[in-house]
Protein backbone atom coordinates (compact mmCIF):
# COMPACT_ATOMS: atom_id res chain seq x y z
CA UNK A 1 0.00 0.00 0.00
CA UNK A 2 2.93 2.40 1.08
CA UNK A 3 4.36 1.91 -2.31
CA UNK A 4 1.34 2.15 -4.03
CA UNK A 5 0.27 5.66 -2.35
CA UNK A 6 3.84 7.15 -2.58
CA UNK A 7 4.22 6.17 -6.24
CA UNK A 8 7.84 4.12 -5.07
CA UNK A 9 9.62 2.50 -8.10
CA UNK A 10 13.09 1.15 -8.12
CA UNK A 11 15.03 -1.07 -10.28
CA UNK A 12 13.02 -2.31 -13.76
CA UNK A 13 10.00 -1.41 -12.28
CA UNK A 14 11.63 2.34 -12.67
CA UNK A 15 12.57 1.96 -16.19
CA UNK A 16 8.85 0.45 -16.85
CA UNK A 17 7.23 3.35 -15.56
CA UNK A 18 9.41 5.68 -17.57
CA UNK A 19 9.37 3.84 -20.44
CA UNK A 20 5.43 3.96 -20.26
CA UNK A 21 5.31 7.82 -19.59
CA UNK A 22 7.58 8.65 -22.13
CA UNK A 23 6.77 6.34 -25.39
CA UNK A 24 3.59 4.84 -23.60
CA UNK A 25 4.92 1.39 -24.75
CA UNK A 26 4.18 -1.29 -21.89
CA UNK A 27 6.32 -3.86 -22.53
CA UNK A 28 9.85 -3.67 -23.85
CA UNK A 29 11.05 -3.96 -27.18
CA UNK A 30 10.70 -7.22 -28.73
CA UNK A 31 8.54 -7.99 -26.09
CA UNK A 32 4.74 -8.82 -26.69
CA UNK A 33 2.03 -9.00 -24.06
CA UNK A 34 -0.23 -11.80 -23.93
CA UNK A 35 -3.02 -9.61 -24.80
CA UNK A 36 -1.49 -9.01 -28.58
CA UNK A 37 -2.37 -12.45 -29.46
CA UNK A 38 -6.05 -12.38 -28.57
CA UNK A 39 -8.41 -14.13 -31.01
CA UNK A 40 -10.22 -11.79 -33.60
CA UNK A 41 -13.39 -12.53 -32.76
CA UNK A 42 -12.74 -11.92 -28.79
CA UNK A 43 -11.30 -8.31 -29.92
CA UNK A 44 -13.51 -6.99 -32.15
CA UNK A 45 -16.67 -8.46 -29.80
CA UNK A 46 -18.73 -5.45 -27.91
CA UNK A 47 -17.69 -5.39 -23.99
CA UNK A 48 -20.92 -5.90 -21.86
CA UNK A 49 -20.66 -6.25 -18.08
CA UNK A 50 -23.35 -9.02 -17.96
CA UNK A 51 -20.83 -11.23 -19.71
CA UNK A 52 -18.81 -10.55 -16.58
CA UNK A 53 -21.40 -10.72 -13.82
CA UNK A 54 -24.40 -13.51 -14.78
CA UNK A 55 -20.90 -15.98 -14.85
CA UNK A 56 -19.94 -14.87 -11.44
CA UNK A 57 -23.04 -14.82 -10.04
CA UNK A 58 -23.61 -18.39 -11.46
CA UNK A 59 -20.37 -19.13 -9.56
CA UNK A 60 -20.68 -17.59 -6.28
CA UNK A 61 -24.67 -19.32 -6.12
CA UNK A 62 -23.53 -22.35 -7.02
CA UNK A 63 -20.26 -23.02 -4.44
CA UNK A 64 -22.53 -21.53 -1.89
CA UNK A 65 -25.62 -24.26 -3.02
CA UNK A 66 -23.40 -27.37 -2.91
CA UNK A 67 -21.70 -26.14 0.24
CA UNK A 68 -25.46 -25.65 2.14
CA UNK A 69 -26.51 -28.96 0.12
CA UNK A 70 -23.60 -31.05 1.31
CA UNK A 71 -23.26 -29.58 4.49
CA UNK A 72 -27.11 -30.28 5.33
CA UNK A 73 -28.02 -27.15 5.34
CA UNK A 74 -24.92 -26.06 7.35
CA UNK A 75 -22.28 -24.01 4.44
CA UNK A 76 -19.45 -24.13 6.78
CA UNK A 77 -19.93 -28.12 6.77
CA UNK A 78 -20.03 -28.32 3.51
CA UNK A 79 -17.83 -29.68 0.97
CA UNK A 80 -15.13 -26.95 -0.18
CA UNK A 81 -13.34 -28.92 -3.20
CA UNK A 82 -16.96 -30.21 -4.51
CA UNK A 83 -18.06 -27.10 -4.29
CA UNK A 84 -15.46 -25.40 -6.37
CA UNK A 85 -15.61 -27.63 -9.01
CA UNK A 86 -19.00 -27.45 -9.61
CA UNK A 87 -19.02 -23.72 -9.06
CA UNK A 88 -16.47 -23.46 -12.25
CA UNK A 89 -18.41 -26.09 -14.36
CA UNK A 90 -21.78 -24.05 -13.49
CA UNK A 91 -20.21 -20.46 -14.57
CA UNK A 92 -17.94 -22.05 -18.07
CA UNK A 93 -21.15 -23.66 -19.11
CA UNK A 94 -23.20 -20.60 -18.59
CA UNK A 95 -20.29 -18.34 -20.30
CA UNK A 96 -20.25 -20.85 -23.27
CA UNK A 97 -23.81 -20.48 -23.43
CA UNK A 98 -24.11 -16.54 -23.45
CA UNK A 99 -20.81 -16.45 -26.22
CA UNK A 100 -22.84 -18.36 -28.84
CA UNK A 101 -26.16 -16.80 -28.12
CA UNK A 102 -24.44 -13.25 -28.46
CA UNK A 103 -22.48 -15.25 -31.79
CA UNK A 104 -19.45 -14.26 -30.33
CA UNK A 105 -17.94 -17.66 -30.39
CA UNK A 106 -19.53 -20.67 -32.56
CA UNK A 107 -20.00 -24.39 -30.25
CA UNK A 108 -17.00 -25.52 -32.17
CA UNK A 109 -14.67 -22.69 -31.38
CA UNK A 110 -16.30 -22.25 -27.69
CA UNK A 111 -14.73 -25.80 -27.19
CA UNK A 112 -11.65 -25.40 -28.88
CA UNK A 113 -11.11 -22.15 -26.51
CA UNK A 114 -11.98 -24.38 -23.75
CA UNK A 115 -9.53 -27.33 -24.28
CA UNK A 116 -6.65 -24.20 -25.31
CA UNK A 117 -7.77 -23.19 -21.57
CA UNK A 118 -6.88 -26.48 -19.92
CA UNK A 119 -4.17 -26.66 -21.89
CA UNK A 120 -2.06 -23.65 -20.17
CA UNK A 121 -3.12 -25.09 -16.72
CA UNK A 122 -2.07 -28.91 -17.46
CA UNK A 123 1.52 -27.97 -16.30
CA UNK A 124 0.21 -26.45 -13.10
CA UNK A 125 -1.94 -29.41 -12.50
CA UNK A 126 0.52 -31.64 -12.64
CA UNK A 127 2.91 -29.65 -10.26
CA UNK A 128 0.18 -29.29 -7.88
CA UNK A 129 -0.37 -33.04 -8.20
CA UNK A 130 3.16 -34.40 -8.04
CA UNK A 131 3.44 -31.65 -5.05
CA UNK A 132 0.22 -33.10 -3.21
CA UNK A 133 1.72 -36.50 -4.17
CA UNK A 134 4.94 -35.41 -2.16
CA UNK A 135 3.49 -34.24 0.59
CA UNK A 136 1.60 -37.48 1.41
CA UNK A 137 4.68 -39.47 0.90
CA UNK A 138 6.52 -37.34 3.18
CA UNK A 139 3.92 -37.65 6.01
CA UNK A 140 3.82 -41.25 5.36
CA UNK A 141 7.82 -41.53 5.91
CA UNK A 142 7.36 -39.64 9.13
CA UNK A 143 9.97 -37.37 7.76
CA UNK A 144 9.63 -34.42 9.83
CA UNK A 145 10.36 -36.77 12.95
CA UNK A 146 13.17 -38.40 11.25
CA UNK A 147 14.68 -35.14 10.16
CA UNK A 148 14.53 -34.11 13.94
CA UNK A 149 16.09 -36.90 15.30
CA UNK A 150 19.47 -36.09 12.74
CA UNK A 151 19.38 -32.32 13.49
CA UNK A 152 18.17 -32.20 17.34
CA UNK A 153 21.86 -31.76 18.45
CA UNK A 154 23.19 -30.03 15.27
CA UNK A 155 20.39 -27.37 14.21
CA UNK A 156 19.47 -24.56 17.06
CA UNK A 157 15.22 -24.38 17.49
CA UNK A 158 15.62 -20.74 17.55
CA UNK A 159 17.22 -21.30 13.76
CA UNK A 160 13.88 -23.13 12.63
CA UNK A 161 11.49 -20.67 11.50
CA UNK A 162 14.05 -18.82 9.06
CA UNK A 163 15.12 -21.92 7.77
CA UNK A 164 11.85 -23.17 6.97
CA UNK A 165 11.29 -19.86 5.53
CA UNK A 166 14.12 -19.81 3.46
CA UNK A 167 13.65 -23.61 2.32
CA UNK A 168 9.97 -22.68 1.16
CA UNK A 169 10.88 -19.84 -0.27
CA UNK A 170 13.73 -21.72 -2.81
CA UNK A 171 10.86 -24.49 -3.09
CA UNK A 172 8.14 -22.30 -4.16
CA UNK A 173 10.20 -20.31 -6.31
CA UNK A 174 11.61 -23.33 -8.10
CA UNK A 175 7.81 -25.04 -8.61
CA UNK A 176 5.99 -21.90 -9.41
CA UNK A 177 3.53 -23.31 -6.84
CA UNK A 178 2.73 -22.24 -3.06
CA UNK A 179 -0.24 -24.75 -2.62
CA UNK A 180 2.45 -27.92 -3.45
CA UNK A 181 5.19 -25.93 -1.46
CA UNK A 182 2.97 -26.34 1.62
CA UNK A 183 1.75 -29.31 1.26
CA UNK A 184 5.18 -30.71 1.01
CA UNK A 185 7.02 -28.58 3.78
CA UNK A 186 4.36 -28.11 6.35
CA UNK A 187 4.36 -32.20 7.04
CA UNK A 188 8.31 -31.55 7.29
CA UNK A 189 9.26 -28.48 9.50
CA UNK A 190 5.23 -29.11 11.44
CA UNK A 191 6.80 -32.13 13.03
CA UNK A 192 10.03 -30.45 13.69
CA UNK A 193 8.51 -27.65 15.33
CA UNK A 194 6.45 -30.01 18.06
CA UNK A 195 9.54 -31.90 18.69
CA UNK A 196 12.31 -29.20 18.93
CA UNK A 197 10.03 -26.89 21.17
CA UNK A 198 10.04 -24.15 18.71
CA UNK A 199 6.71 -21.92 18.39
CA UNK A 200 4.69 -23.97 15.65
CA UNK A 201 2.70 -20.75 14.57
CA UNK A 202 6.10 -19.10 14.06
CA UNK A 203 7.04 -21.51 11.90
CA UNK A 204 3.77 -22.62 10.45
CA UNK A 205 3.77 -18.40 9.62
CA UNK A 206 6.96 -19.00 8.09
CA UNK A 207 6.07 -21.84 5.97
CA UNK A 208 3.21 -20.08 4.47
CA UNK A 209 5.18 -16.86 4.17
CA UNK A 210 7.47 -18.65 2.45
CA UNK A 211 5.61 -20.54 0.24
CA UNK A 212 3.75 -17.64 -1.39
CA UNK A 213 6.95 -16.19 -2.38
CA UNK A 214 6.74 -17.91 -5.77
CA UNK A 215 3.05 -17.20 -6.53
CA UNK A 216 4.29 -13.29 -6.75
CA UNK A 217 7.77 -13.69 -9.13
CA UNK A 218 8.17 -16.84 -10.17
CA UNK A 219 7.71 -16.89 -14.06
CA UNK A 220 5.79 -20.43 -13.37
CA UNK A 221 3.64 -19.81 -11.21
CA UNK A 222 -0.04 -20.40 -12.00
CA UNK A 223 -0.71 -16.30 -10.47
CA UNK A 224 2.06 -15.00 -12.47
CA UNK A 225 0.86 -16.79 -15.92
CA UNK A 226 -3.12 -15.89 -15.37
CA UNK A 227 -2.25 -12.32 -13.97
CA UNK A 228 0.03 -11.62 -17.26
CA UNK A 229 -2.47 -13.48 -19.83
CA UNK A 230 -5.44 -11.57 -17.98
CA UNK A 231 -3.66 -8.08 -18.03
CA UNK A 232 -1.57 -8.61 -21.47
CA UNK A 233 1.86 -7.80 -19.87
CA UNK A 234 4.71 -10.19 -20.46
CA UNK A 235 5.78 -12.66 -18.24
CA UNK A 236 9.31 -11.74 -18.08
CA UNK A 237 8.69 -8.16 -17.77
CA UNK A 238 6.19 -9.01 -14.66
CA UNK A 239 9.11 -11.19 -13.10
CA UNK A 240 11.89 -8.55 -13.47
CA UNK A 241 9.80 -5.85 -11.86
CA UNK A 242 8.49 -7.71 -9.12
CA UNK A 243 12.03 -9.17 -7.92
CA UNK A 244 13.43 -6.32 -6.52
CA UNK A 245 10.30 -5.48 -4.47
CA UNK A 246 9.84 -9.22 -3.14
CA UNK A 247 13.60 -9.86 -2.58
CA UNK A 248 13.46 -6.75 0.13
CA UNK A 249 10.72 -8.13 1.69
CA UNK A 250 11.95 -11.63 1.98
CA UNK A 251 15.09 -10.17 3.38
CA UNK A 252 13.10 -8.15 6.09
CA UNK A 253 10.44 -11.07 6.80
CA UNK A 254 14.13 -13.50 7.20
CA UNK A 255 15.67 -11.28 9.41
CA UNK A 256 13.01 -11.25 11.76
CA UNK A 257 12.45 -15.24 11.79
CA UNK A 258 15.87 -14.92 13.20
CA UNK A 259 14.85 -12.36 15.43
CA UNK A 260 11.49 -13.78 16.65
CA UNK A 261 13.02 -17.35 16.74
CA UNK A 262 15.32 -16.17 19.71
CA UNK A 263 12.20 -14.44 21.44
CA UNK A 264 9.61 -16.97 21.29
Amino acid sequence: MVVALFNINIGSMRKAEKRAEETGALDEPGHSGALSQVDGAVADAKPRAKNMLIPMAALILTILAVLTVTGNGNPTQGAGMQSLLWGCIIAVLVISIMCVAEKIFTVEQVISEMFKGMGTMLSVAGVLLFGFTMGTLVKDLDTGNYLTSVFMGLLSPALLPALSFLLCLLLSFATGTSMGTMAIMSVICLPMAINMGTSIPLVAGAVFGGSIFGDHCSPISDTTIMSCATTGCDIIDHVKTQIPYVLIYAAVSLVLYLVLGFMM
